[in-house]
């Protein structure tokens, strides 16, 4: 019997745990369900709330466009209503047109006719008054100036050669002179007024060039240019022989100039120089030379001697 009661009892536990466990885990979906829809309602009630605000940021930027919408159609609606007053203006107009086409061209006739009285009288009255326009007399007069000009005869051409000069270094200049290449009515003395040459400046020994100047309008001159040369002063310089004794200091050179003479403010040692290489502790001949300090001479020199002898 006791046997049988375990068993009884052993097959009623089982029995009575599955109803439990089955309405646990009926609970557990129930919950899961519930908290499924409150996070939907949750998410919709966000996704109603962010697209509230959104309009609410959107409204200030669509006004000043309704605004600038409303200014367009205004302005718009100008230009309609113009059209609609001009036709009854142009249709007054037109129909007053040919009423007083007559009488129109009558007065402009007499206007045109009028204008250049009313000028002329203004020009009358106002004869002192001067502006920077010239006049009609004024302009009249140009023209024969113009003729008085065109009727001025051309200038002659002629071609004038200066011819080339030469002088000595300190010697006075020459003068200078030209000749003339033209047709034979062309008058020399008249031409002459207009002509000058000029030299260079300098008179040292060298080459200058000539040219020459024309004031005379009548004429049209070319000129061919001249050279003025000025050549080397040529001087003959006499050297007296010289002699002194074994140690004792040699004697000054002494000369005479022979043939030419120094220009004038020129001095004979920045012109010239004497020199020997005479020895005055050694016996012997020794040559004196002349040494040309200056371009502008050319020096000839007879040679000379210094001897140095025994005492």
């Amino acid at each position: 019997m006791s046997s049988q009661n375990t068993k009884g009892t052993q097959t009623e536990v089982p029995s009575s745990a599955t109803p439990s466990t089955n309405g646990a885990g009926v609970g557990r979906k129930r919950t899961i369900a519930i908290w499924v829809i409150l996070l939907i309602v949750v998410a919709i009630i966000a996704c109603i709330f962010a697209s509230c605000v959104a309009r609410n940021q959107e409204e200030p930027t669509s006004e000043p466009t309704q605004k600038i919408d409303g200014q367009d159609d205004g302005q718009s609606q100008k230009p309609d209503k113009q059209p609609v007053e001009n036709p009854s203006k142009e249709d007054e107009t037109k129909t007053e047109e040919p009423k007083d086409e007559n009488q129109e061209t009558d007065e402009q006739k007499e206007e045109q006719v009028e204008v250049p009285d009313a000028q002329e009288e203004e020009q009358e009255k106002k004869p002192t008054v001067q502006t920077g326009k010239p006049s009609g007399s004024q302009t009249a007069a140009q023209p024969e100036q113009n003729t008085q000009e065109q009727e001025k005869p051309k200038a002659i051409n002629v071609t004038i050669y200066i011819d080339n000069k030469t002088s000595v270094y300190g010697e006075p200049l020459e003068g200078l002179t030209y000749s003339v290449k033209a047709d034979a009515s062309v008058s020399k003395t008249d031409l002459a007024k207009g002509i000058s040459l000029s030299k260079m400046a300098g008179k040292d020994v060298g080459k200058y060039k000539i040219t020459g100047k024309n004031t005379n309008p009548k004429y049209n001159v070319t000129f061919v240019d001249g050279t003025y040369t000025i050549t080397k002063r040529e001087m003959t310089v006499s050297i007296f022989n010289q002699s002194s004794y074994k140690g004792d200091e040699l004697k000054k050179l002494e000369y005479k100039i022979s043939k030419g003479s120094l220009a004038k403010g020129d001095k004979a040692e920045k012109v010239f120089q004497l020199t020997t290489n005479a020895n005055k502790d050694e016996v012997g001949t020794y040559y004196i030379s002349v040494t040309t300090l200056s371009d502008n001479y050319r020096i000839t020199y007879i040679t000379a001697v210094y001897k140095v002898e025994v005492k």
